[in-house]
């Protein structure tokens, strides 16, 4: 008790002081008048402010809703829609393999995995040029309505077979259905959902807002816009980055399809990645409802949606959150999976030993042998059908980023080897060579389905499923050697030192600018508490314990105690109707994913912050199981936890109100609004080229980010060949020519990027693109220099269709 006690100070000291060290270390995002980096922990004086967020608007109350009623009600009936087509899918599988799935997992699984199927169903559409109102009205109706009615009567008929399931106690019928010895509907741990609402409104008003951040502007959104405008999905000559999976941005133009206006597709694209992040953390809550409790589910959902990088991500439009939802989702079903061997494996195992007790009566050992022969259908099959889910939400994964390849499709690949071996080492009558080949069918045909399609697409249009990487293996179509030879480099890092290391754990886990500050507390917490209990269980087991121990530890008050006696069933805890037994492989899998995602994202990307997103979810579920475990102990424990979580959502909710990029969240978000906004219309010559009617199309030049122009654009990023290169000619006629031919009024160069871009160690630039050119260009009257719409870096030029243009414009004036 002693130890215990001096644990337990140990803790609260080491948390203590990670708070003051977190609350205490400067951030560029909160600077003082001059400057300087201020303190992140003096946001918590500024909580007033949050109710000043945003209230000098151009918008009143009935014009907010009735921008924002489409966005929301279009992202909705995107989740709706998901729901309807997965949950046909998931019941007829779960019909077909006898197995069972409780209602609220059902309904998020389901919605996950038609979420996919949508996406996949979009590019298909596209690629087809069936980009239109007509067309999506219909495949969507045949395809999704008659699934979704089909599917709400399956429900409606199996509501009174499956019930609820309560964290208190739980067994488990001989349907493979989990069900609740304790009828109350209602547990008293659902009212920590009400620390979630303030999340949840902030990201839902977040989301609709017009984005602005440059990957964004760049293709993450601008490439779902072009689609939108060419009427069909291709390749795109002039944007590398057009060509990768966009798996979660793919939303965008179907919404853009349905409203007619990429603009405000976009947006309900936006606002759908944010729920989708609702359903990820559902997600959460609903997995470690099953198998640790109910308040750890939710308190792992609320870190997780708390946390300022999901709110951020989710504000700027990027798809990070979307790939982190995949992962978790591909883990969970692993989790299934290894929970459904082993309740099914101890069956078989019971039955074994029952067999070998009557093996002098041979009926009675034909009949055993017959049960063990359907253990092995009502094992493998379902089995089979949850490693097939997990590379299908690896597959969704992997098509929303390349990286998801390494960091998910890997490990999800990895972990299903070592649980169906599991499997036939220990189920009878099993035949190895039949498991294999079906277990390798099923999950390449869910690889393909989950986001083959992407990578097909890509080897269709360019002879490389993973364009533009693997430069030595496949083709890679208008890439210069000298292009890819930059790629490569500003796309990987180079210091591999020990510093190195320490440095960018030191930053993921304290220094980062979207941090929370109690996620690593808690996880540490659950760490030490899963290890301690293990200890302890492993001590009975091989150590024994005296039977008047036992009953001390059974009449105790204190449900910590009683939560370690029944770890072990030896020990008189029962395996079938306690599932604390699966913290340790819950626990333990978490910190594989975290190590394994940080030394991938370390070692084999450029390591920028958002890429490591991925381990937010698994940290998220361990400070869940750390405060449930807490919340166990003591009523001083129990307020300080309490404690320490009021003070992270306060600092959360500060930093995402005040410290975000965007709070703009009750201003008009009409298009006139958008263009003259100064965040969102883009530079100041950006907006002006909006409000200029002589702008017909304008060649960007050293800008790749055209998202907020409204007129036609031709642009290039900094990898692609500059369109300029090939509309110059030696001839100053021919040059005209090609100018008109594409239609180009004005050119537009942004010499500051172009500076940035030739930098050492950065992207570089086409030498093409220098400033002789230009006044080449202007000495033959081809461009004319515009210096009331160059500013802030930019350069703007008329093009002229002749040498006398130039001429009869300025006597006209």
């Amino acid at each position: 008790m002693f130890y215990k006690k001096i644990a337990l100070f140990g803790f609260a000291l080491g948390t203590f002081v990670w708070l003051i060290a977190f609350l205490g270390s400067p951030s560029e995002l909160f600077l003082d008048q001059e400057g300087n980096a201020l303190p992140r922990g003096l946001l918590l004086f500024h909580l007033s402010e949050i109710m000043e967020v945003g209230t000098n608007t151009n918008t009143t109350w009935p014009a907010f809703f009735q921008e924002r009623i489409p966005i929301w009600f279009a992202a909705i009936s995107w989740t709706v829609a998901s729901f309807g087509i997965g949950s046909v899918i998931l019941y007829t599988v779960q019909k077909w393999l006898k197995f069972k799935l409780l209602k609220l997992e059902f309904g998020i699984i389901s919605t996950a995995f038609g979420w996919s199927l949508l996406s996949t169903t979009t590019l298909i559409l596209g690629c087809f040029a069936w980009l239109n109102i007509l067309y999506f009205i219909t495949v969507y109706l045949i395809l999704f309505l008659p699934f979704f009615l089909i599917c709400i009567k399956y429900y409606m008929q199996e509501r009174n077979n499956t019930i609820e399931l309560n964290h208190s106690s739980i067994r488990i019928d001989q349907n493979n259905t989990y069900k609740s010895n304790n009828s109350q509907r209602f547990d008293t741990a659902w009212w920590w959902l009400v620390f979630a609402i303030p999340f949840v409104i902030v990201l839902l008003l977040a989301a609709p807002l017009p984005p602005f951040e440059f990957d964004v502007c760049e293709y993450h959104l601008q490439v779902p816009k072009e689609w939108f405008q060419m009427g069909k999905i291709t390749y795109l000559h002039h944007n590398v980055y057009g060509n990768m999976p966009l798996g979660s941005e793919i939303s965008s133009l179907a919404f853009a399809v349905f409203f007619n206006d990429p603009f405000l597709g976009t947006e309900a694209g936006k606002t759908a990645g944010a729920c989708f992040v609702l359903l990820s953390a559902l997600g959460m809550l609903t997995a470690l409802r099953r198998f640790i409790s109910l308040r750890a589910g939710i308190l792992a959902a609320i870190f997780y949606i708390s946390t300022p990088w999901i709110v951020q991500n989710c504000t700027l439009g990027q798809n990070d959150t979307t790939l982190a939802g995949y992962t978790f989702f591909s883990a969970w079903m692993l989790l299934l999976l290894y929970d459904h061997t082993s309740r099914k494996l101890l069956q078989v195992h019971t039955s074994r030993a029952e067999q070998h007790a009557n093996t002098q009566n041979h009926t009675v050992g034909n009949q055993r042998t017959n049960n063990a022969k359907k253990y092995h259908s009502c094992i493998l099959y379902p089995a089979l059908a949850f490693a097939a889910f997990a590379a299908f939400f690896a597959s969704s994964a992997a098509a929303c980023k390349y990286t998801a390849v390494p960091f998910v499709l890997l490990p999800v690949s990895i972990f299903t080897v070592i649980l169906l071996i599991r499997i036939m080492k220990n189920v009878p009558y099993s035949n190895p060579i039949n498991i294999i080949v079906t277990g390798i069918f099923l999950y390449m045909i869910a690889i393909c389905v989950g986001g083959g399609a992407w990578y097909f697409k890509n080897w269709l249009f360019t002879g490389n499923p993973v364009y533009p990487l693997v430069s030595s293996i496949f083709p890679v179509p208008d890439l210069s050697q000298e292009a890819l030879k930059h790629w490569h480099q500003a796309h990987q890092s180079n210091d591999f030192s020990l510093t190195s290391i320490f440095t960018n754990m030191v930053t993921n886990s304290l220094t980062s600018l979207w941090n929370s500050p109690i996620i690593m507390p808690f996880a540490i917490a659950a760490i030490i508490a899963t290890f301690h209990t293990t200890l302890v269980s492993w001590k009975k087991s091989h150590l024994g314990i005296s039977s008047k121990k036992q009953e001390e530890v059974k009449a105790s008050k204190k449900p910590c105690d009683q939560k370690i006696i029944a770890l072990n069933p030896k020990d008189g805890g029962n395996h079938m109707q306690d599932r604390s037994h699966f913290i340790l492989p819950l626990v333990t899998s978490c910190v594989l994913w975290i190590v394994g995602i940080f030394l991938l994202w370390w070692g084999t990307t450029h390591r920028l912050e958002r890429f490591a997103l991925l381990m937010v979810p698994f940290s998220s579920i361990l400070a869940g199981i750390g405060f449930d475990h807490l919340a166990f102990h003591s009523r001083g424990v129990r307020q300080m936890a309490i404690i320490v979580l009021l003070l992270g959502l306060g600092w959360n909710l500060s930093a995402i109100i005040l410290g975000a990029t965007d709070s703009q969240y009750f201003a008009s978000i009409l298009s006139q609004n958008a263009i003259e906004n100064p965040l969102w219309g883009g530079p100041k010559t950006h907006i002006r080229i909006n409000m200029d009617d002589s702008v017909q199309k304008v060649l960007l030049i050293g800008d790749a980010i055209p998202y907020n122009i409204r007129k036609p654009v031709l642009y290039h990023t900094c990898f692609n060949a500059c369109p300029l290169e090939r509309l110059v000619s030696d001839r100053p006629e021919e040059t005209r020519r090609r100018l008109a031919a594409e239609g180009v009024t004005h050119i537009l160069i942004n010499w500051q990027e172009i500076a940035r871009y030739r930098s050492p160690g950065n992207y570089g630039f086409t030498d093409f693109i220098q400033t002789s050119l230009i006044e080449k260009l202007c000495e033959e009257k081809i461009l004319e220099y515009m210096p009331e719409a160059s500013e802030d870096g930019f350069t703007m030029f008329r093009v002229l269709s002749s040498p006398i243009d130039s001429t009869v414009e300025n006597a006209a004036n």
